[in-house]
């Protein structure tokens, strides 16, 4: 009698394994995280509505640089004065919602909207630092002079402004050469 006992408890046993096997596999899978898109449109104001809503799920906040440059391209697609104050308003937001630092929005904006360099180092007149790192600065410099060149001229279409970043640029790379000059003759 007991063995039929044991062979009932194991059948019971691998039914009710079976019922739970099937009934967990009838239970949906949860849904993937949603993808941070970047924005489709040629229209600059969708792109920064789009870019926003996206940007304000933290899981999105990785992929502010290619944001960033999608709005950049966009933007450079219908050029106008007023988008350097779209994108001013946008850094500060993205600065508000802790996505970047007050200082990178500082940076972004000067990078590609003003004519000041921000990749040049403060003291660049200085014989110590300047001249061993004067192939990087030049470098840094000419990246810079594209973003500008983006920013200014083909987001703001403001050609006064890049000229002036231009020749700010080639003044300063005057500068950096004397400099090294006279440090290398003072040795």
């Amino acid at each position: 009698m007991l063995p039929q006992f044991i062979l009932r408890l194991s059948l019971y046993n691998s039914i009710v394994i079976s019922m739970a096997l099937w009934l967990s596999s009838c239970q949906t899978t949860p849904a993937p995280p949603p993808e941070c898109t970047l924005p489709q449109t040629t229209g600059v104001k969708q792109a920064f509505t789009h870019t926003r809503k996206e940007l304000s799920r933290s899981e999105c906040h990785f992929r502010f640089d290619a944001y960033f440059d999608r709005l950049l391209d966009t933007a450079a697609g219908d050029p106008n004065p007023q988008h350097s104050e779209h994108f001013s308003e946008f850094l500060i937001w993205a600065n508000s919602q802790d996505i970047i630092t007050r200082r990178n929005a500082e940076e972004y904006y000067n990078r590609y909207f003003n004519a000041k360099f921000v990749s040049l180092p403060n003291e660049y007149s200085n014989c110590a630092y300047t001249c061993r790192m004067k192939d990087e600065i030049v470098h840094n410099m000419k990246e810079e002079l594209r973003q500008k060149d983006k920013g200014l001229l083909k987001i703001m279409a403001n050609k006064r402004a890049y000229a002036r970043a231009n020749s700010l640029h080639d003044s300063i790379l005057t500068v950096l050469e004397a400099t090294c000059t006279a440090c290398a003759t003072s040795r």
